[in-house]
């Protein structure tokens, strides 16, 4: 085996202890939620997950510049992944860091032109914002009470706007034209998951009520993730140039 893929693959491991570590305490501390995983299974979940990741980048950039920006957001992407799928949160104090690191990124790193990121970041805010409108639109249809002030409240409905600000982010990350296919990955992938999770009710024997709040957050990372990694051969197998 090639030892290369084996030292990607550690240093997907040693990277998930901290960033299961603050999946754990930020929550805690920030928005005063109690811990819904055993630490042991939140670590093993987020090792898995950023050695396979890790292996990716490896495979894709090599050890290098890029290879540490690219572990640096699937880092983060896992940081917040894990997060929403236990709290139902994303946490500005996650976020507003990784938009100052993603704006000094572009600048410096060449990955993606500064109008090329901007310009994904302009096209990802409104479409998003247009999924939290309508999602406050049905909410209210349901009876439910809409967005509130804290983030909290904001996962309580159908898109919350901790998922406008991290679809925006993965815009910004991701650049035009990336930002297309990735929001109509995000959208198939938040079906996929949503079909899952019917799946895994019925199987439990649970029903559906139509104002569950399902954690989107891994659906926007999924598709900024198969952006980073694989977006050329993504447009190879649809056609394009």
């Amino acid at each position: 085996m090639n030892p290369q893929l084996l030292l990607a693959a550690l240093a997907g491991i040693v990277i998930a202890l901290p960033v299961g570590l603050l999946a754990e305490w930020l929550p805690a501390r920030f928005a005063h939620t109690e811990a819904v995983w055993q630490r042991g299974t939140r670590l093993a979940g987020t090792a898995v997950v950023l050695a396979l990741l890790s292996v990716f980048a490896w495979q894709r950039a090599g050890f290098g510049g890029e290879y540490a920006v690219l572990t640096a957001y699937l880092a983060l992407f896992a940081l917040v992944g894990v997060i929403d799928i236990e709290h139902k949160l994303v946490l500005n104090v996650v976020m507003l860091p990784a938009f100052a690191f993603a704006l000094v990124e572009v600048l410096l790193n060449g990955r993606a032109t500064p109008i090329e990121s901007l310009a994904g970041f302009a096209i990802a805010q409104i479409v998003v914002m247009a999924f939290f409108l309508l999602g406050g639109v049905y909410q209210r249809g349901l009876g439910g009470t809409g967005a509130g002030e804290g983030e909290e409240d904001d996962a309580e409905i159908a898109f919350g706007f901790g998922d406008v600000t991290l679809a925006t982010f993965c815009g910004l990350v991701v650049g035009y034209p990336r930002v297309i296919p990735m929001l109509v990955l995000m959208v198939l992938a938040g079906a996929a998951l949503a079909v899952v999770y019917l799946i895994v009710q019925a199987v439990a024997g649970k029903g559906y009520r139509g104002d569950t709040a399902l954690p989107y957050a891994p659906a926007i990372l999924i598709a900024a993730t198969v952006m980073l990694l694989w977006a050329e051969p993504f447009a190879r197998m649809l056609g394009a140039p």
